[in-house]
Parts: C-alpha cells; sequence; structure tokens
C-alpha cells in the first residue's frame, strides 16, 4: 500500500514548504504537486484507467491538499468537478488556504471538502498541521486494514 499526497497550488513556494515539512518530519509517502486544477483532474483521470489489476497491485490512497485561489481553475471549481465525477467523489480533499474568511470556510465545505486547513507562516507548524493530516486521513486506514 501506497501513500501519496497531491498538492494543487500556484504558489512554487508554499509547495516547497510542504515539501520540505514532509521531509523534516520523515512521513512515509509520496508527493506530488500540480499547479493548477485542470492538470490534477487529467493526472487522477490518468490514473484511473489503469486496468482493474494493475490498480489493486499498485493501489495508492491518495489526499489531495487543494488551495482556492489559483487563476485558470480555482480550487472550488476543482472541487465540484471532483465531487460530480463518480470515480473521484471518494478522494479526500483537505482545503489547505491562507483565507480564514468564513464564507471560503463554509462553502469549502457545503461543495464537499473533507476539511478545511489554513496555511501556517512557518515551518514548524506546518510540520506540525502535515503530521495531523497524514495521521488522520492516511495512516489509520493501514491500522484499520492490518487487523
Amino acid at each position: 500500500m501506497n501513500d501519496c499526497i497531491i498538492m494543487v497550488d500556484d504558489d512554487p513556494e508554499d509547495i516547497i514548504l510542504v515539501k520540505t515539512a514532509l521531509k523534516r518530519i520523515g512521513l512515509p509517502v509520496s508527493f506530488l504537486s500540480f499547479p493548477s486544477g485542470e492538470l490534477l483532474l487529467d493526472f487522477i483521470a490518468s490514473q484511473m484507467s489503469h486496468s482493474h489489476r494493475e490498480a489493486v497491485e499498485n493501489r495508492v490512497d491518495y489526499l489531495v491538499l487543494l488551495d482556492l485561489n489559483m487563476p485558470k481553475m480555482g480550487g472550488a471549481l476543482c472541487l465540484s468537478k471532483l465531487r460530480k465525477a463518480q470515480s473521484f467523489n471518494q478522494l479526500p480533499v483537505v482545503i489547505f488556504s491562507t483565507s480564514d474568511a468564513h464564507e471560503d470556510v463554509e462553502r469549502s465545505y457545503e461543495m464537499g471538502a473533507n476539511s478545511y486547513v489554513y496555511k501556517p507562516d512557518n515551518i514548524k507548524e506546518l510540520e506540525k498541521i502535515m503530521n495531523s493530516i497524514y495521521h488522520f486521513w492516511l495512516f489509520k486506514k493501514h491500522r484499520w486494514l492490518q487487523i
């Protein structure tokens, strides 16, 4: 079983910070990033198109960290498309945004976000957040599978 965190964000500095935090805390996850929602949807569609046998043998559990404010396809539209697509609607999506506006949080949950996390401004806090996200969304699956 493999775990992969996919970050969708148009800010390369935010991507580097998350990648650095994951590396520093040593979580057993792969990390991918895309600068737009369109590229995320293309990637997920290509992963879903593998044969069923390949999918079972090489199963990857994905978690998406999705920024709201991006050019072209923003996070809200990307989330909406993910939730409308039958094969993507169970994918855990954590909105990871610099916005702490109540309207953004509320709208994200209404659209099907699994969680909403405010981006911290320091690496130590980011490490704590990434550790919590991993243990809540990915690690617990492994515990249940081992029973």
